[in-house]
């Protein structure tokens, strides 16, 4: 682990004009100059139908449109530190990471400096900062919830591997994707994405939690701790989703009330299989 400096915290925070010349419409020919023209001038038929523009614009806005404004942010800065309480260098800190196999990507980081001192602008909601060393061996997790500016100085720890495998309850196992949080938190710090052989992560000391999403499997949520030693989650069976359960399974008997080209009591779905049926559902509730 890079040495730095004993660590002391330090607050940081953070037209083209243009101009046209204006421009007659030439009368028509065969026009006498003494004739008044009843044609409406180029310029004041743009200006009438800008101006409608601007009405049909302003009542479309009042009407449907609402006002957005940017999401709250604040700075949050302080000091990684060892376990000796020297401040570590090139820690990459984000509020969000993608996890998957051995990629870790974090979106909008900031790392720490050479005495592991950093600041880091943060939406208002944010509650967990999650950091990894460049040599991915070392992490923190930061409990930033009703702080702002100085949050002090958090220590890194080796990180662990956490390793599961996702299975549909009766079916086997299956790709998908879930969402890590720190325990408590209900936003997301990362997302971690996997196939059928399973996932496995390398995370720092702390509480988690996590919720697994698939197209395949229901939403299901689960907890676990990572201390000194690795954590196996092993098989977790999660439940099919509802489009799983039905997908390549065999239709249900259907009652057909009419048909077109074809007898009633003929039109059974399964006489069509393999070809293109068109069914339509009306006066239902």
């Amino acid at each position: 682990m890079p040495e730095g400096a004993p660590c002391g915290i330090r607050r940081s925070g953070p037209g083209v004009a243009c101009t046209s010349a204006p421009w007659s419409r030439p009368r028509r020919r065969g026009t006498p100059l003494d004739q008044p023209s009843n044609e409406m001038p180029h310029a004041a038929l743009m200006g009438v139908f800008a101006a409608l523009l601007i009405v049909l614009h302003a009542g479309c806005a009042s009407s449907t449109s609402r006002e957005v404004g940017p999401t709250p942010e604040r700075w949050i800065s302080g000091c990684i530190v060892d376990h000796e309480g020297r401040g570590v260098a090139g820690v990459e800190l984000s509020a969000y990471w993608r996890l998957e196999g051995a990629a870790v990507e974090g979106w909008s980081s900031r790392r720490t400096d050479g005495e592991g001192r950093f600041s880091i602008r943060i939406d208002e909601d944010v509650e967990t900062l999650v950091g990894f060393t460049a040599d991915r061996r070392w992490g923190v997790v930061i409990d930033v919830s009703g702080r702002s500016e100085d949050v002090g100085a958090w220590e890194v720890s080796a990180l662990r591997s956490v390793r599961g495998v996702f299975a549909v309850s009766g079916e086997g196992v299956r790709a998908g994707g879930a969402q890590l949080h720190r325990e408590g938190d209900g936003r997301r710090f990362a997302d971690l994405r996997f196939g059928p052989g399973g996932f496995e992560v390398s995370l720092p000391e702390g509480a988690y939690a996590w919720r697994a999403r698939g197209r395949e499997f229901a939403d299901a949520v689960g907890r676990f701790e990572v201390q000194q030693d690795d954590v196996d989650l092993g098989r977790v069976d999660v439940e099919p989703a509802a489009r799983s359960r039905l997908l390549g399974a065999p239709a249900p008997p259907w009652k057909v009330t009419a048909a077109r080209g074809i007898a009633v009591e003929e039109a059974r779905p399964e006489r069509f299989r393999g070809r293109w049926l068109v069914l339509e559902f009306w006066g239902f509730t």
